[in-house]
């Protein structure tokens, strides 16, 4: 087969059939996503648990309810592997053989396919596609995992320790390429109905041939795919921009040309982004045909789908127009100068100073900074310092733990600056040292830590509070939801935030004042409905530079990170932004 025969572009007249696909199977995944969330929130609230975050794991993994929700979450991905994977090859097959496509009929016959993947290969070929091809090959993943990614607090760790980031490179090179290996698993299994072990084992036999081939074509089909979304993007926003700028329009007028042209840049984005998925497997799937000898046929033109789209389009442009108009009503409402969001320094004074200790407390305040963050741990004495890490190897350089060193032992080590080696080190905190430091001058967050996190921790740390007259300057944070939902029976008053890096249900209704967010999870949604009932969100641990510009500029409550001086920097320059960086911020933050 020729080149030319392979290439996308013959096949453009499809497009519109592919988006209309979309649309439906969106449509029937987001209703079915919704009962399934419906069940999934009845065995949540049989476990009292309004949801299901990273501290709940080893509570439900001792009842049958966890075990039952394992499975619900299993059959939901294996769900939409049928929809994103099985029923897009099922569809790029048809629409390269010319054959009209009817939605429901497609997911019929990917349902078909489901026995053909029974047993522990066609599990951990499901579990690939959903949580490891995010993390490797992207573009090829199920939507419902697309923005999968390692937590930044993990990434940060790993990248900080040679081994642990050669080991990760070396562990993520070898996912990919057994992924490439076998990337026409289930090309076998749809097109050919071979069962998933045997369908393995064609992939790799295919790939092992064509590898090289495979590799030029599809970065070629990447590279082009690239340029295109450069030239969306100048065609959408760049083009207009500059039109509008020679016009010379001011005020009203040019704000509402910017927003409308933002707009309609989101809008051309995220059909983009719809497409990708589809374009890249009708790539794979000529590729596949090819390699088996098989021709491609001319495809149909599909005129009467191509009429509905533009006519949807019309729409959406005047939606979008109208929209624009009165937006630029409450510009400086919607999209506003200067960002809101608090900074809450994270250890103390995040690399300001001496992490946790009194002196980086000081530097937080002096940075201006809402809040400062602090972890606090008890000694085999029982009194309450305040460290990070479950020993004091990487700060003091010693290996014990608090919980088998006295305070009076603890006492004579000193804390080194990680961020300035030749800085003199200073003393171990204590919690009632932080205390005295922070009344009246910020507002402390304060993790119960480690393995002493318990009940005993909560109650003598809120008494310390209160005799301090603090509890409205102090707030709990804990990774254990129940330590915290007993601290809040026992003292109502007392300002408790949970710490999460994942989450599943309605989190809103955690008995906390304050949900505090891993940046995955730091969805728009999320916050939003934490708002909506009349709690706080606040977003952890936010370095790199884009993120922080990203939630800055979002409805957040507060960051908590570990570069304050940066934060200020990016609330200076967030200050100074132009009107058209001020719409961007907002509606492409990414």
């Amino acid at each position: 087969m020729s080149k030319k025969k392979i290439s996308l572009f013959r096949y453009r007249h499809a497009l519109p059939q592919i988006l209309l696909y979309q649309l439906i199977s969106k449509a029937i995944l987001g209703i079915g996503l919704y009962f399934f969330g419906q069940l999934t929130g009845l065995l949540l609230w049989s476990l009292d648990r309004p949801a299901f975050t990273s501290g709940d794991l080893p509570y439900l993994m001792r009842s049958w309810q966890g075990w039952l929700l394992l499975v619900c979450g299993f059959i939901a991905l294996l769900i939409y592997t049928v929809f994103d994977i099985h029923a897009t090859i099922l569809l790029a097959d048809r629409l390269l053989k010319g054959m009209p496509v009817k939605a429901l009929t497609l997911l019929k016959d990917a349902f078909a396919a489901v026995p053909r993947l029974k047993g522990r290969w066609g599990v951990l070929a499901v579990l690939y596609v959903s949580l490891i091809t995010p993390l490797t090959l992207g573009g090829l993943n199920i939507s419902l995992t697309s923005d999968l990614t390692v937590p930044d607090f993990i990434m940060s760790v790993i990248q900080s320790k040679t081994p642990l980031l050669i080991a990760y490179t070396a562990g993520m090179t070898v996912l990919g390429l057994l992924g490439l290996a076998y990337i026409f698993t289930f090309h076998f299994v749809l097109l050919e109905k071979y069962p998933i072990r045997e369908a393995m084992r064609a992939s790799f036999r295919l790939m092992k041939k064509h590898w090289p081939g495979f590799l030029a074509r599809y970065a070629l089909f990447i590279l082009k795919a690239a340029a295109f979304l450069t030239l969306i993007i100048l065609l959408c926003y760049g083009v207009p921009a500059v039109v509008i700028h020679l016009l010379d329009l001011t005020g009203y007028f040019y704000q509402a040309c910017i927003i409308f042209i933002t707009l309609i840049t989101a809008a051309a984005l995220g059909i983009w982004g719809l497409m990708f998925l589809y374009l890249s497997m009708m790539k794979l799937t000529l590729l596949f045909r090819e390699y088996n000898g098989q021709e491609a046929g001319a495809g149909a033109a599909f005129k009467k789908h191509r009429a509905v789209m533009g006519a949807i389009a019309t729409t959406a442009l005047l939606f979008l127009l109208v929209f624009s108009l009165g937006a630029a009503t409450e510009f400086d409402l919607i999209f506003p100068a200067q960002s809101a969001v608090d900074v809450i320094a994270h250890r103390g004074g995040g690399t300001l100073a001496n992490e946790n200790t009194v002196l980086s407390l000081e530097a937080a305040i002096a940075h201006h900074a809402a809040g400062s963050e602090i972890d606090v741990q008890r000694t085999a004495d029982g009194a309450y310092i305040i460290n990070h890490d479950s020993d004091f190897r990487r700060c003091c350089g010693d290996p014990r733990t608090p919980g088998e060193m006295t305070l009076e032992e603890i006492r004579q080590l000193k804390v080194v600056n990680a961020s300035d080696p030749d800085a003199p080190a200073v003393p171990v905190a204590t919690i009632e040292e932080m205390l005295d430091a922070a009344k009246g001058r910020i507002h402390l967050y304060i993790e119960l830590k480690g393995s002493s996190a318990d009940d005993q921790m909560a109650e003598d740390l809120y008494q310390m509070v209160l005799d301090r007259e603090m509890l409205n300057e102090c707030t709990f944070i804990c990774l254990s939801y129940g330590v915290l939902e007993r601290l809040e029976a026992a003292h109502p008053d007392a300002r408790t935030g949970y710490l999460c890096y994942f989450s599943f249900g309605e989190i809103e209704k955690m008995s906390v004042d304050v949900l505090l967010l891993e940046a995955e999870t730091a969805t728009a949604a999320n916050i939003s409905r934490i708002h909506a009932a009349g709690k706080q969100a606040a977003v952890w641990t936010v370095n790199d530079m884009t993120a922080m510009t990203r939630f800055m500029c979002s409805e957040a409550d507060a960051v908590i990170t570990d570069e304050v001086a940066q934060a200020d920097q990016v609330r200076r320059l967030l200050a100074e932004r132009p009107d058209e960086v001020r719409v961007l911020s907002v509606l492409l933050p990414e």
